[in-house]
């Protein structure tokens, strides 16, 4: 039966498309790039970028409802560019005026606490970074704007750079495909544009240069269908097994290698300079913290063990003093070695804004977030998301993702003020629990 309705649908292509239709030109408008948590989920870089495949009106509906394999016409192909993986949207029953949408939610294993979210809608596609460094993550998709989604995905890590990806088609098709490596005539096309159904090498050899530049894209298949369990592991395919997963991660919370609250003498482990001293005039978690008071007050440790990848602090920020240098900073080698090189630090510098927190990129000058000072605790976070690639933090808010050979580890933290500047830090500001991650 599925055969005969294929025979019957090539039949219907054949009689209702003219013999002059010729595809237009792909295009595509300029690309956009969506930052909505990107360093958070450990994802480099997201497009969503516009593209049109010219497809003609008269498309038999029934074929697509039916979700046959039908590339160009029931779907567009998604991009197969290394280290990344594609989404393409594409309503194919009503390919010009389409009002379709699709939402997709995007979790990372390392923080599904903050999903990207994106829509697409028909004609666009959606990609994101998936290399080595790039964590397992997991897709919802939604019909507009239901909340309850009508499929999820969850890609493993070993099938990133694999020439995976999914297309979207109409009435919540979701098409899961694998770049077609061979040359391999698409079908349908080639019945659409030359109303030919065998002898297609002929066909084609017979083109002048020009004709196959213009028809390569159409005529030879992107993709293969695969079904989902092949491009997911074996325990991680139903979509209620994917939402556990999820659910997992969101409620997760990794345990430190180490940490510091800065109770019982803790300073004897630190290399200290200056006047600092355990305290309980203020305190994070209810018990002691580091206090500053001087002109040059700061403390760093240089982690013998091993280096991490991730490390956060609080700080306590008295939004009040207008004249102050105190960050905390996080190195890739020994701090009096190898500083100012191969560190990122962040926290307060009145001399570049009395009103918003910085960070500098080694030794160089400060850089103004958008985060507005106030007076209380703030949470401090670097996370080596590569060799190449530092994220960092306030208040579990990306800031900026520091690009560049600067911290693929982290080996010594530094707390305080080092500048011989004639600022006091006044007891005014503090700093406690200071973890450390793998």
């Amino acid at each position: 039966m599925k055969k005969f309705k294929k025979k019957l649908i090539t039949l219907l292509l054949a009689l209702i498309l003219p013999l002059t239709f010729m595809p237009k030109e792909v295009y595509a408008t300029n690309a956009k790039v969506i930052d909505g948590g990107i360093s958070i989920i450990g994802i480099v870089t997201n497009f969503l970028s516009s593209f049109y495949p010219s497809i003609s009106k008269a498309i038999v509906a029934s074929a697509i409802n039916n979700g046959d394999y039908l590339e160009f016409i029931s779907f567009a192909p998604p991009d197969f560019d290394q280290d990344k993986f594609c989404i393409s949207m594409y309503d194919g029953i009503n390919p010009t005026n389409s009002t379709m949408s699709y939402r997709i939610k995007v979790y990372s294993q390392t923080n599904a606490k903050n999903p990207v979210e994106v829509t697409l809608k028909s004609g666009q596609r959606y990609s994101l970074t998936a290399n080595n460094d790039t964590p397992e993550l997991y897709f919802e998709f939604f019909n507009g704007n239901e909340t309850t989604p009508f499929e999820r995905y969850c890609l493993p890590m070993e099938y990133h750079n694999k020439n995976f990806g999914i297309a979207l088609g109409s009435n919540k098709k979701v098409y899961y495909l694998q770049k077609e490596t061979n040359r391999v005539f698409n079908d349908d096309m080639m019945l659409k544009i030359f109303n030919r159904s065998f002898n297609y090498d002929q066909v084609y050899n017979n083109l002048s240069q020009a004709d196959k530049q213009k028809h390569d894209p159409y005529i030879f298949r992107k993709t293969k269908a695969v079904s989902k369990a092949t491009m997911s592991r074996t325990n991680c395919v139903d979509n209620q097994s994917i939402l556990k997963e999820i659910t997992y991660y969101q409620n997760y919370v990794p345990k430190p290698f180490f940490r510091e609250s800065f109770e019982n003498n803790a300073l004897l482990g630190w290399n200290c300079y200056g006047n600092v001293q355990e305290s309980y005039m203020k305190s994070w978690d209810q018990g002691f913290s580091l206090m500053l008071s001087g002109d040059v007050s700061y403390i760093y440790k240089t982690f013998s063990e091993k280096p991490y990848k991730a490390v956060s602090m609080q700080f306590y920020d008295d939004a009040s003093v207008t004249s102050a240098k105190v960050v905390g900073r996080a190195c890739g080698d020994n701090f009096q070695t190898g500083a100012p090189y191969g560190s990122v630090s962040i926290g307060v510098d009145t001399e570049a804004s009395k009103d918003y927190y910085v960070f500098f990129i080694n030794g160089g000058g400060a850089y103004i977030t958008d985060i507005p000072r106030s007076t209380g605790w703030h949470k401090l976070t670097w996370t080596c998301v590569s060799n190449v690639r530092t994220d960092i933090m306030i208040d579990n808010k990306v800031v900026y993702n520091v690009e560049g050979p600067y911290l693929s580890s982290i080996k010594t933290v530094v707390l305080g003020d080092w500048w011989a500047d004639g600022n006091d830090c006044m007891n005014r500001f503090f700093f406690d629990t200071v973890e450390a991650y793998n």
